[in-house]
């Protein structure tokens, strides 16, 4: 304890003869003694520990025996303040092995990297490739980690978050809304050569729609399941135009902002939104959804609604997960992405207007306005008569059929005017998200390549951290080890 005084009166007096002229190379001076005065405070913390250890003697057994003393052992303990090589009474019992009470008391883990460490160098992995994230936390630790210790590290955690999920309870039921939906969608992640199929991921023996940029073979399919609550807020098909060309008036910013006052948030807002990603598994994808789904409302009083783009066999998996858990009957609404809607219907007015006319503009959102009013079928015999006009080129006819058959093949999805009346979202702008900052911001810098066991350990521990729930897992994490060790001290 002195010698701890000591260099902390001797840290006052080397701050107050620290030259005023650089406040950064007095910031940098300071942290460096903090660090090394914190890696003496936390040997003092252990050494009182193992004080304690002493007076309590032998440990006993699940046998209900004493343990007999093997003398001393040695462990190094790597801290976010640097390495502490700690010494620790050693036990043997028959019925339990080898024993030290200490790393018990202390949860030491099973490794030499610190819990505390261990968080922070996941955290960082998660955000950043791992050679990037090793480099800052040894930059500000003063550590000498290596990258595949930072590897190591996040697929063990990758690895814990099924069994955390499985064990973690639903949301409160308070803070859930009154209608259940789920989104699904997916994002390629490329592999490495040893692991590239000669086709991509197939679902039900069809090929999957590949993705913009995408090449057949190199990449797998990560699909993204998102299930949420929400509270319906009717909008009306002008308001629903006005958003999605961000035409907003002030009298309706005004309105938006007064709603956002009486209910306390954004209306038809998110609750407690759960994102998993799943690699080259869209069945399990939908079906971990659906689950969560069922966890939510088990008094199963709820309606659900489903909201997908055009993507291959996805509504179709929807419903299937859905039967397999006897919610069929709950399923109110099937409902297209807006968005893709509105893209094609951009390309139908290119191929009619051509795209450099200013009158584009109107002659889509006359249209919207139709989609959006349960119209549908008026806006495909407009396309079909401009489709069937002489003059109408080759080219202008493949791309105004592409929007009719488009719309035909998904129409049981557009009905618009009856989700805007129930307020209900129509757009996939979740998943979409999800698909971008959950796999493609991580899975997809420059030169990156994934073994499917690599990329679904980083995808499970990003989810965390996307969820909210990154330092509950962590805990749990830590709590799980302490057990571990209790029950091997006996």
């Amino acid at each position: 304890m002195c010698e701890i005084r000591e260099n902390f009166e001797k840290m006052l007096i080397e701050i107050d003869n620290l030259p005023t002229s650089n406040v950064a190379s007095a910031e940098r001076a300071i942290f460096r003694w903090l660090m090394a005065l914190g890696l003496q405070l936390l040997r003092r913390f252990i050494a009182r520990c193992n004080e304690e250890i002493a007076k309590a003697g032998a440990p006993v057994d699940s046998s209900g025996r004493k343990a007999l003393s093997k003398g001393k052992g040695k462990r190094v303990y790597l801290s976010i303040f640097g390495k502490i090589e700690i010494v620790r009474m050693k036990y043997q019992s028959k019925v339990d092995k080898s024993m030290f009470p200490l790393d018990a008391m202390l949860n030491l883990p099973c490794g030499q990297m610190s819990p505390v460490l261990c968080d922070w160098l996941g955290a960082s992995a998660i955000e950043s490739d791992f050679r990037e994230s090793t480099k800052l936390i040894n930059k500000v630790l003063g550590l000498n980690l290596n990258h595949m210790q930072s590897h190591r590290n996040l697929q063990k955690l990758g690895a814990a978050v099924g069994e955390y999920y499985a064990e973690k309870g639903p949301p409160d039921h308070a803070t859930e809304g009154g209608v259940l939906a789920i989104e699904v969608d997916g994002k390629g992640v490329r592999l490495v050569e040893s692991e590239r199929a000669v086709e991509t991921e197939a679902v039900k023996g069809e090929k999957v729609r590949l993705m913009k940029g995408q090449k057949r073979g190199h990449k797998r399919i990560a699909t993204v399941s998102i299930a949420f609550s929400f509270d319906p807020c009717a909008r009306t098909k002008e308001e629903m135009l006005n958003t999605l060309h961000k035409k907003w008036s002030t009298e309706q910013a005004a309105e938006f902002h007064k709603a956002v006052k009486e209910l306390g948030q954004r209306p038809r807002q998110s609750r407690n939104t759960h994102r998993m990603a799943f690699l080259c598994d869209q069945p399990e994808a939908v079906a971990y959804g659906v689950r969560n789904l069922m966890l939510r409302d088990t008094m199963e009083e709820k309606k659900v609604i489903a909201l997908v783009d055009g993507g291959n066999g996805l509504e179709e998996a929807i419903r299937d997960g859905l039967e397999c858990e006897g919610m069929t009957c709950r399923l109110d609404a099937v409902i297209l992405d807006i968005v893709h809607a509105l893209e094609y219907l951009w390309v139908a007015a290119n191929a009619i207007l051509g795209e450099g006319e200013p009158k584009r503009q109107g002659w889509v959102e006359k249209h919207l306005l139709m989609l959006l009013d349960n119209r549908l079928q008026e806006v495909i015999e407009v396309l079909q008569r401009h489709h069937d006009k002489p003059g109408t080129t080759k080219a202008e006819k493949k791309a105004i059929m592409r929007t009719i058959q488009y719309y035909q093949n998904h129409g049981h999805k557009m009905r618009y005017g009856d989700y805007l009346a129930k307020g209900y979202p129509i757009s996939t702008g979740l998943v979409e998200g999800a698909c971008g900052h959950l796999v493609k911001d991580r899975m997809e810098c420059s030169g990156m390549q994934w073994t499917k066991k690599g990329a679904q350990a980083v995808l499970d521990a990003r989810a965390t951290h996307m969820n909210g729930d990154w330092d509950d897992f962590i805990h749990i994490i830590e709590q799980k080890n302490q057990e571990q060790y209790y029950k091997k001290a006996g």
